[in-house]
């Protein structure tokens, strides 16, 4: 019996030594799995709303509403935020040009549409799709939001 402690006592503080970085690593990949699917989620959010809004600026412009486009630069303020919050490394600094690109047409898409020209009213538009197409071009393929209706 004094034996069997004896190995116990060695064996056991180098078992825990080994197991314990094991739990912890083990614990902790769920956690960060959860992490990167929330933060995944944030982006097709991000990216939905930038989507959502040309569909919807579109619409204004179709109908002369110019009034309402200055409240969908909002949002895109917002979906920028959400992309920025949540994108990391590579990406990030990858899409933070185009973010920027596509806030800016958005800017000029608000600032256009307050002198109710029509034909730079929609020409300004194109030019947001456009960026936002190709903000949205970054991403891979299951990330993308349903094309603007």
């Amino acid at each position: 019996m004094k034996k069997f402690i004896q190995v116990l006592a060695v064996v056991t503080p180098a078992a825990l030594a080994f197991a314990a970085p094991a739990y912890v690593i083990a614990s902790a990949a769920p956690a960060a799995a959860a992490e990167a699917a929330k933060s995944q989620e944030s982006v097709k959010k991000g990216l939905r709303i930038f989507n959502q809004v040309v569909g919807h600026t579109g619409r204004l412009v179709a109908s002369k509403s110019y009034g309402d486009v200055a409240h969908e630069h909002e949002e895109i303020i917002e979906g920028a935020e959400i992309l920025r919050e949540n994108l990391a490394g590579d990406m990030k600094t990858k899409a933070e040009p185009a973010i920027v690109k596509a806030v800016a047409a958005s800017t000029a898409l608000k600032d256009i549409s307050a002198t109710k020209d029509a034909a730079k009213t929609e020409a300004a538009h194109a030019a947001f799709a456009a960026s936002v197409k190709e903000l949205i071009a970054l991403f891979p393929a299951d990330m993308h939001p349903p094309a603007p209706k």
